[in-house]
């Protein structure tokens, strides 16, 4: 076995403990895993030395690996393999699993190759398409909240989503509220496939999805300090910490 190779599916595995996915995500992520055979799976099999059914099998079969097969599933709206083996990697650097499990950004990208077929069945393009045409109606004119539709470059969208894992894993806050609008579709896409219970998103203090009571509520607004994400967490209703995360690399340190 190629232990080189190796290292992009455990890798893959402890980027995907850290993650909270709704249970219902498990079941069409695993049937989609144990799908008919794929020829780029029977190849990077081979790179790792599995056989036959190996690979899919052996992530159908990690909690782990069919929770990062999810965040997989819903990146891939708006980014191709090698932008999202990026975002990926950022991830596993910010989160500490490099320093345990690292692999670098071509694996990742071998990897992915190897699984985007089975993942392309499930890409929820039909929450961004709804969100987009909901949050847009609601809009005076279409460029009031700019970058909305855009993606986000990989560091950035690395860092954006690290943050928001953090705070969810935190059990002592009751409450997190992110604030801005670039890239925003794509990002409350990712958070709704996720865990389409916990978050809420508004506009203007408008409830466009969910109600008060989610912990997570996404708020689209213009940004004020530019271009970068405002996340408050907060504990009985007191505000105990603000994290300003940048949206683009030229606003980020």
């Amino acid at each position: 076995m190629d232990d080189v190779q190796y290292q992009a599916v455990l890798a893959f595995e402890s980027l995907g403990i850290g993650l909270l996915v709704h249970p219902s995500r498990f079941g069409d992520a695993i049937d989609a895993l144990g799908g008919r055979k794929n020829e780029k799976f029977a190849r990077f099999n081979l790179l790792i030395g599995l056989s036959g059914d190996g690979l899919p099998r052996t992530l159908r079969n990690s909690t782990g690996c069919v929770s990062a097969f999810n965040l997989v599933i819903a990146c891939k709206t708006c980014y191709d393999n090698t932008k999202m083996a990026n975002i990926l990697h950022q991830l596993m650097i910010n989160q500490g699993v490099y320093s345990t499990s690292p692999a670098s950004p071509y694996q990742l990208v071998q990897l992915l190759n190897a699984i985007s077929g089975y993942a392309d069945k499930l890409i929820p393009v039909q929450y961004f398409t709804d969100l987009s045409h909901e949050v847009l109606s609601r809009l005076t004119i279409s460029t009031e909240l700019p970058g909305l539709l855009s993606d986000l470059d990989p560091k950035p969208a690395a860092g954006i989503l690290t943050a928001i894992f953090t705070a969810i894993q935190n059990q002592q806050i009751d409450r997190i509220t992110l604030n801005d609008c670039v890239g925003g579709i794509w990002l409350a896409t990712v958070l709704l496939w996720l865990d389409p219970t916990t978050i809420q998103i508004s506009l203007r203090g408008e409830s466009i999805y969910g109600d008060n009571n989610r912990r997570l509520c996404l708020s689209f607004s213009s940004a004020k300090d530019g271009e970068s994400w405002v996340i408050h967490e907060w504990k009985a209703e007191k505000n105990v910490s603000a994290l300003i995360v940048p949206a683009t690399n030229n606003s980020s340190n």
